[in-house]
């Protein structure tokens, strides 16, 4: 794992070109699996083939992973600032906890492999440990199909949301530690 995190990245908007691999990574993960659930949250470039999310890129930290081919594999997402509330969406209401942030996007197209998640998630962490967060919750949003899959990871539901036929649910997590253990 101490390799894998040393490779994580953190996105800089003003670098074209990386915010061009990661935009066009992100889409690749999710348009085959493109639903009104997704296409509600992000906004999508069918005709350049790349996406990204409506939160600013100042107002997020985006880290990601390289393959050796120099293209992007896996991102991650967090929504900092927290001025706007991509989960608001969903019908969500906005979290009332003091600190608290919020996942955007998750994906990794070496599928089957959650190391890289993994990796995204500890340096997030470490990053935002640095700005003091050190007790703080983590809210995101998932499908039916990955809710079993959060729940034994240490997610708790705090709400369901069914619009327009798509089930959501509001998911938040307690950190007080490293999400990795040594």
């Amino acid at each position: 794992m101490t390799e894998l995190l040393t490779r994580v990245e953190l996105l800089d908007p003003a670098r074209e070109e990386e915010v061009r691999l990661y935009e066009e990574a992100f889409y690749q993960a999710f348009f085959p699996m493109s639903n009104a659930g997704i296409r509600v949250i992000w906004l999508w470039d069918d005709e350049a083939k790349r996406l990204k999310t409506k939160i600013p890129y100042e107002d997020q930290d985006v880290f990601f992973i390289k393959g050796r081919d120099g293209k992007v594999e896996s991102g991650f997402a967090v929504n900092r600032a927290v001025r706007q509330f991509q989960s608001g969406a969903y019908g969500f209401q906005r979290p009332v906890d003091e600190r608290w942030v919020e996942v955007l996007a998750v994906f990794n197209l070496g599928k089957g492999v959650q190391k890289p998640i993994l990796a995204m998630v500890e340096k997030s962490h470490q990053v935002l440990q640095t700005r003091n967060y050190e007790r703080f919750y983590v809210y995101a949003t998932c499908a039916p199909y990955s809710l079993k899959w959060n729940l034994k990871r240490g997610w708790e539901i705090v709400e369901k949301s069914e619009k327009d036929s798509v089930i959501r649910y509001f998911l938040r997590m307690l950190i007080t530690r490293p999400y990795i253990p040594a």
